[in-house]
């Protein structure tokens, strides 16, 4: 089994994920490619967590350019493209339950665990 200090060790790299069904059937996703960025760490901040209106998120703007910022439940599923506007989410119209919330930079991607409650 490989664990995930390995990863740590190396600066770029390929990885896959092994899907195992419940009648023991798997497949592997594609290759994909990892690159860890040195030289500086986006600190994102998302709040409040349970949200149940509108979800706020900071970040030093002058490091890097935010590109999208994607909503996936935990289920699985689908994900939900935000436009981003004045750091905020609004989640009223979404269902209750826990998701994770990918911000997407230039050379860097954040994921972030939230919960909606109403």
């Amino acid at each position: 089994m490989f664990e995930i200090e390995n990863l740590l060790k190396e600066k770029s790299g390929y990885y896959r994920l092994k899907q195992t069904d419940f009648n023991g059937q798997f497949s592997y996703s594609d290759n994909q490619f990892f690159e860890f960025c040195s030289g500086y760490k986006i600190n994102l901040i998302v709040f409040p967590n349970p949200v149940n209106n509108k979800l706020q998120f900071k970040y030093d703007e002058n490091l890097e350019e935010l590109i999208s910022i994607i909503i996936y439940p935990i289920t699985g599923g689908e994900g939900i493209l935000i436009e981003k506007s004045d750091n905020e989410i609004d989640v009223r119209e979404m269902d209750p339950g826990v998701y994770f919330v990918n911000f997407k930079f230039k050379k860097n991607s954040i994921i972030k665990r939230i919960i909606i409650s109403k």
